[in-house]
């Protein structure tokens, strides 16, 4: 049992009274979650999938929410495919991470995900040992890099997310970026359950996200207001559409504690316009080799793209050790373990024109949402 059953467990001890999902038409509570993960370990252990991984091609939703937990715990290995991959880079993908099956949709029956694999003819990948999810990002080149992660380094990112920002910022938390994002699975998901927070899955039609690549700002304001989120983590495409929406609407949001953006450098006219219509925005900074956060902004001051905050870490900073593995002409995988922290001086910032992993600036991508043929840019204002 991974640490993230254990917290879930343990808010059913504590007997947390708010629910752990609740998706607009139904909640689900601590003790039915941890039912229902323990039912889907069960079920995936009858569907005879074996130790091989397997693609997750599927949207937001309570369901996909607990197979996700699930098939960690049950240490399947997971190939979450973004929703912006293309054929090409799907098979890719797929094929490099030796998966032997797809799942592209599932639901919550009787506290128990029901599911469907499709059988994917793959070879078999030479996988770093402890790998729990294997993280595909398109990069500059649309030939899919994939990075390798073990459970225990996700939850430690997860847990130090928490602890750097405090558990009682745990509130309504609405999942944005598309399910196959590890930057929403770690930050987002995994940190909810941890701190005991409500995760809102709702799928990317109901949040302005039907298309990834061309967000509809006020659809997401409705999603905000409707459903009482407090928290968001945005890519800066889909903040400048939140912000053209809350002006031409005249909408403010004064239940955001939390709208943590990253994925790209945000402009200063962007978070001058975010402050005035008074969005919580803080910067962050991250890379999937290091399990997607490394810094964010703590909120002492107005974020104006100075800087993308201090370390995550709890100690203020980690030290990684990588081992890379062949699969494939299409990508390299990493093993990335952490090792004792270390310390960096507190206080320490990332100025935002630094330069990052692989020479990106250090607002690039976690998990980026443009690949090279992409040319969408948010929808903007739109009439209420």
């Amino acid at each position: 049992m991974t640490a993230l059953l254990e917290a879930v467990r343990s808010h059913v001890r504590a007997g947390r009274s708010n629910p752990a999902f609740d998706d607009g038409h139904k909640s689900l509570s601590w003790g039915d979650s941890a039912l229902a993960i323990e039912n889907t370990i069960g079920e995936l252990e009858r569907s005879g999938l074996g130790r091989s991984p397997v693609g997750l091609d599927i949207d937001h939703s309570t369901g996909a929410a607990i197979l996700l937990v699930a098939l960690i715990e049950a240490e399947i290995p997971v190939v979450p495919l973004p929703p912006y991959f293309n054929e090409a880079q799907r098979l890719a993908a797929l094929g490099n991470a030796g998966a032997s099956a797809c799942i592209s949709g599932c639901s919550l029956d009787d506290l128990t995900v029901r599911f469907g694999a499709v059988p994917v003819e793959t070879g078999e990948a030479d996988l770093p040992n402890a790998t729990a999810v294997i993280s595909f990002s398109s990069g500059s080149t649309d030939e899919p890099k994939g990075v390798c992660l073990s459970a225990d380094h996700l939850i430690a990112v997860a847990t130090s997310v928490c602890d750097y920002l405090g558990r009682d910022l745990a509130g309504r938390h609405l999942p944005v970026l598309p399910f196959g994002i590890l930057l929403e699975q770690v930050a987002g998901l995994f940190a909810s359950l941890i701190a005991g927070g409500t995760y809102l899955p709702l799928p990317g039609s109901a949040v302005g996200l039907a298309n990834p690549l061309r967000p509809d700002g006020k659809q997401l304001l409705d999603a905000v207001i409707r459903d009482g989120a407090t928290s968001l983590i945005l890519v800066p495409e889909y903040l400048a559409a939140l912000v053209a929406a809350m002006e031409a609407c005249s909408t403010r949001l004064p239940q955001l504690t939390l709208v943590a953006v990253g994925g790209a450098s945000i402009s200063p006219a962007l978070l001058k316009r975010a402050s005035l219509v008074g969005l919580p925005v803080r910067q962050g900074y991250g890379m999937t080799e290091a399990g997607s956060v490394i810094t964010l902004e703590d909120g002492s001051t107005i974020s104006q793209g100075e800087s993308v905050g201090r370390s995550a870490a709890t100690s203020f900073g980690w030290r990684t050790t990588a081992k890379s593995s062949s699969m494939g002409r299409y990508s390299s995988v990493s093993s990335v373990s952490l090792e004792s922290p270390a310390p960096l001086p507190q206080g320490t910032s990332v100025a935002s024109t630094s330069k990052g992993h692989s020479g990106s600036t250090a607002g690039s991508p976690t998990s980026s949402l443009q690949p090279s043929d992409a040319t969408s840019r948010p929808n903007g204002s739109k009439r209420c």
